[in-house]
């Protein structure tokens, strides 16, 4: 009996190596999937330095869109805990100057508030996992 336990072991432990090598090939390819990100010309990101987003600022932003940029395409992307939050903004088909209004009006904006970055031409981040 004694002399099958060895055999026994060793062979449950190849074949867990076996499959978690497996596995991390397939964890490996999905991480690949989602650092693939689009690039932004504008991205307003609210952050938490520990107390929360600026949620007053973020409501702001939101009715000064509507109303003054109505037909401006942009994406929220959640990616923190405490309701961290990115603006990117699908800046095509404006023209430059409706671009250079948009940046300054926003840049104007959010200036108010010390929780939220203004970013130009970066990739936008990976959505938080559910």
């Amino acid at each position: 009996m004694r002399s099958l336990i060895f055999p026994m072991m060793f062979l449950s432990v190849m074949l867990l190596s076996f499959s978690c090598k497996s596995s991390k090939g397939q964890s490996d390819q999905a991480t690949e999937d989602s650092a693939k990100t689009e690039q932004s010309e504008l991205i307003l990101s609210f952050f938490s330095p520990g107390n929360g987003i600026d949620k007053n600022m973020l409501d702001q932003v939101v009715e000064f869109l509507k109303t003054n940029y109505p037909t401006v395409n942009y994406n929220r992307v959640r990616w923190g805990r405490e309701g961290e939050v990115d603006f990117c903004f699908d800046l095509a088909g404006m023209t430059v100057d409706s671009k250079a209004k948009l940046k300054a009006d926003l840049k104007e904006l959010v200036a108010a508030s010390n929780r939220v970055r203004v970013k130009e031409d970066e990739a936008c981040r990976t959505p938080k996992a559910k």
